[in-house]
């Protein structure tokens, strides 16, 4: 089988395990993988998902034993990873990612040993390109990083929100200089709509001061100055895409 037909399995492997997995909970599936209960319905969720790999391989390799064996395989691990997670908190943000970063691996996996191992080096060099890096990066930036900058950047208002201050120190000219950049720098991108939005970003609290002043103006800090560090952070990423 060729990279690309190998590619092209699994993101249909991929795409029907999201279906499968996720559709049914409309009818009650997310209350079995909710109890430490292992019936015959989790089992059979499981199976589903295993007939459905084994078919897709099956049309994709023509092997009756490679099909069998790969639909095997995602219905043990998909049973086995739902009865780990069945020992945790199910409910839980971390429980759920590395569940269903687990099924990705098996069905990744299965493409690996397709391919004889073949498509990992295309993988690699397509998970080290430039572009995509530099995107990773721009990501990366705005979380942790950011995050810590506008806490930094905020905390001399902090104290003042302790203390019950009326109003926050230089705190409305803060407002304005970042307003006012954030206005100008969407103008130099051509996005005047954006202007609306932080405008009405503005009026919207504004209109919601009901006497914690010191708060607005502290939540209209922060959120111009995420607005602006992202922005500045997607157009730097973008650039750099664009030499590339």
């Amino acid at each position: 089988m060729s990279n690309t037909n190998t590619a092209e399995m699994l993101l249909v492997l991929l795409l029907l395990h999201f279906v499968i997995d996720f559709l049914p909970q409309l009818s009650g599936w997310s209350k079995i993988r909710q109890r430490t209960e292992r019936g015959s319905r989790w089992v059979t969720h499981a199976a589903i998902q295993g007939l459905a790999a084994a078919t897709i391989l099956l049309l994709f390799t023509s092997s009756a034993w490679l099909a069998l064996a790969g639909g095997v395989v995602i219905l043990l691990s998909h049973w086995l990873i739902n009865i780990a997670r069945s020992y945790i908190a199910t409910d839980s943000f971390a429980s759920f990612a590395i569940g269903q970063a687990l099924h990705a691996v098996v069905i990744l996996s299965i493409g690996v040993f397709q391919t004889g191992g073949q498509i990992i080096p295309e993988v690699l060099a397509a998970l080290m390109s430039p572009k995509l890096l530099t995107v990773a990066l721009a990501y990366v930036l705005v979380l942790r990083p950011v995050s810590v900058l506008i806490r930094t950047f905020l905390d001399p208002w902090i104290q003042q929100i302790k203390n019950g201050d009326s109003s926050l120190a230089q705190a409305g000219t803060v407002i304005g200089y970042l307003e006012r950049v954030l206005i100008l720098t969407f103008i130099f991108a051509d996005e005047y709509m954006a202007i609306g939005v932080v405008l009405a970003l503005k009026a919207a609290y504004r209109f919601k001061d009901t006497g914690e002043h010191p708060k607005t103006e502290y939540l209209l800090m922060g959120t111009f100055l995420s607005l602006l560090l992202t922005l500045f952070i997607g157009a730097g990423a973008k650039l750099v895409l664009d030499l590339l």
